[in-house]
């Protein structure tokens, strides 16, 4: 896996414990210890970290070398698209595997496949030279990469594990995505600099293992930060996709916590969307509750934009994942070990919502990845 320094650096500090640890119950520590020199320290280690998470990655630091494209390959895209990141990732496919010359074919995954079996199997019988899932959950669907790798059939991911990287799994050549631990760092550090107190509700799903990640990575990152305040891990998402369910939840959090700030991190923005006019009808001021979702929706770049409650969101670069994607299949097909490459992580907020790809709602690294990777493959 090849992650550029800072982020390495970032992800090293953050594992070994080097950035300053706060508080460890439900509000931020009043000691002498945590009071002084430490959280002023945290603090500016948070400002200078905040800064390169909002600066947009422009150095290509992915492949430099490698094979030429090989032509005709047969692959299928297995999804969901109950949510944005994953309807834009079908449509990044689809946009290239006609240009490289890529037969294409999409099984949709349903939610009542909790294995993945069912909908693997019907991949597989299109006798597909790779599969591309753009969903998944982690171990519950080793069965399913089980069943591809019995067939000869290579798997590349987004989305399919807790964290990104070469062999997750057993059958999984590459998970390509952003880390949970590091978008975790970039929300917590935004939340400090802004409010201090920063109280946080985090909203997630303990059904796959990549929201699992994000909330349990969110919780991990407000407890080491010394003015932060958890006041509800609230793991509860899914079941609240019903009618009224997530405009309902809104209203209980403004009941029981609206007397002071408070941020929502939700593992997607799309939850946000029937919680808005919840907001806007009872009248509360976007200062007194802030929203950070992940993936960058369109909706979430303009409420960012415009000001409607939602500050940040963690726009994943999804048209650069699936060039790498591609990359790593393609160099599977020749024998070759896939790359690994996993993009910078960046964050979207009012000083950089029009940026590299943003004044059109979506995040574009402005680093040169599809010429870099066309003149890779000797197409361009």
């Amino acid at each position: 896996m090849l992650i550029d320094n800072t982020a390495r650096m970032q992800l090293a500090a953050l594992l070994a414990g080097v950035i300053v640890v706060g508080a460890c119950g439900n509000a931020p520590s009043t000691s002498s210890a945590q009071s002084g020199s430490a959280v002023d320290a945290y603090l500016a280690a948070a400002k200078a970290e905040l800064k390169m998470f909002e600066t947009p990655q422009s150095t290509w630091l992915g492949p430099t070398s490698g094979p030429p494209m090989v032509s005709g390959k047969k692959i299928v895209l297995v999804y969901n698209g109950a949510y944005q990141y994953e309807v834009r990732i079908k449509q990044d496919v689809e946009n290239l595997a006609r240009l490289v010359g890529w037969q294409l074919s999409e099984v949709a995954w349903p939610q009542s496949d909790t294995s993945g079996v069912q909908t693997f199997s019907q991949a597989i019988a299109l006798k597909p030279d790779a599969i591309i899932a753009a969903q998944g959950s982690g171990a519950a669907d080793q069965p399913a990469l089980d069943l591809a790798a019995s067939q000869g059939v290579k798997v590349v991911a987004t989305h399919f594990t807790a964290y990104p990287g070469l062999n997750q799994q057993p059958g999984l050549i590459d998970v390509v995505q952003n880390d949970p631990r590091i978008y975790a760092k970039a929300f917590v550090d935004y939340a400090a600099v802004h409010n201090n107190p920063a109280r946080v509700i985090v909203f997630y799903s303990t059904v796959a293992s990549i929201t699992k990640a994000k909330g349990d990575e969110w919780a991990k990152a407000v407890q080491a930060c010394p003015v932060c305040q958890m006041v509800e891990l609230n793991p509860n998402v899914i079941s609240l996709l019903t009618a009224g369910g997530l405009a309902q939840q809104m209203s209980t959090w403004i009941g029981k916590y609206g007397n002071q700030p408070f941020y929502v991190f939700s593992i997607s923005d799309d939850f946000f969307d029937p919680m808005i006019p919840t907001l806007r009808n009872a009248g509360i001021n976007p200062s007194m509750v802030k929203l950070g979702g992940t993936d960058g929706s369109v909706a979430a770049f303009q409420r960012i934009r415009t000001g409607q409650y939602q500050v940040l969101t963690g726009a994943e670069p999804d048209q650069e994942d699936v060039y790498s994607v591609f990359d790593d299949l393609n160099r599977v097909f020749n024998n070759q070990p896939a790359f690994g490459f996993i993009p910078r992580y960046y964050l979207t907020d009012s000083t950089n919502v029009n940026l590299a790809g943003g004044s059109q709602d979506i995040y574009v690294p402005p680093d040169g990845f599809a010429e870099r990777y066309l003149k890779l493959w000797g197409l361009g």
